[in-house]
């Protein structure tokens, strides 16, 4: 209960811009400055978190795999027991949405675009040879073409 509390709470914190923040450095910035280090840390933030997403499901696919219970039941009961997955499910969620607030800060564009691609990264090993997935990815990279990049 406690491991779901602290992950809902971190997920609305980081939507709230509750979370702690390290910005010592970016008070004493210029303004200018200031926007472009915002949307780096937000930026970085964004890909910890999405990194910490894809490791947290492994980790609850190893924890589904061992088959260990949190609670055993009687044998009497028709289920043994509550897998101990349930209890941890609540991380790989919770980095998944702190990733996408942090994306959404950094830039519109990016949340999107994030929301897609965890998901693809995430089960896209379940799907390998999946004509839905693979025209998924197709349309993914067609959507990141049409970005806008700054150049001259």
């Amino acid at each position: 209960l406690v491991l779901w509390v602290g992950f809902i709470g971190a997920s609305i914190a980081t939507k709230d811009d509750g979370h702690l923040a390290m910005d010592l450095v970016s008070r004493f910035l210029p303004e200018k400055i200031k926007k472009s280090s915002a949307f780096f840390v937000q930026g970085v933030s964004a890909l910890v978190c999405a990194l910490l997403t894809l490791a947290s499901y492994k980790f609850v696919v190893g924890e589904q795999e061992s088959g260990s219970f949190l609670i055993s039941l009687p044998a009497s009961w028709p289920i043994p027991g509550i897998p101990s997955y349930w209890a941890v499910i609540i991380i790989p969620i919770g980095f998944y949405f702190m990733s996408l607030r942090f994306a959404r800060k950094a830039a519109f564009w990016l949340a999107p675009i994030l929301a897609i691609l965890l998901p693809v990264l995430i089960f896209g090993p379940h799907f390998q040879n999946q004509p839905f997935l693979q025209n998924l990815l197709l349309k993914v990279s067609n959507l990141v073409n049409l970005i806008p990049t700054a150049g001259p």
